[in-house]
């Protein structure tokens, strides 16, 4: 049927956008009144991303990031375009956290 098609492409372009509205109000708060996480981070950044917050801005929030690597290549879909790099940095990342 081609309607269902076109539907179907309404109805999640409403859920992408009421999901993305509530994600952006969720994270509007500054970041000086969010929780702190102690938990270990490590980020990579990736030149074509479409967001790349400044190290000093994530070191507010996450207290203990560990790993943060600017890559040569890649962005939003970096699983998908450089596999092979990010997933030696999980590697790399995880490393040192293993229990012996």
């Amino acid at each position: 049927m081609p309607g269902s098609s076109l539907l179907l492409a309404q109805s999640s372009h409403a859920l992408h956008r009421r999901i993305l509205s509530s994600v952006l109000r969720q994270n509007a708060r500054p970041v000086a009144h969010r929780r702190h996480s102690q938990v270990p981070v490590g980020y990579c950044q990736f030149p074509k991303e479409i967001i790349r917050p400044p190290r000093s801005v994530a070191e507010r929030v996450y207290t203990d990031i560990r790993r943060w690597t600017v890559m040569q290549r890649g962005g939003h879909f970096a699983a998908m375009e450089q596999t092979d790099a990010l997933a030696d940095e999980v590697r790399q990342f995880f490393r040192p956290l293993r229990i012996s």
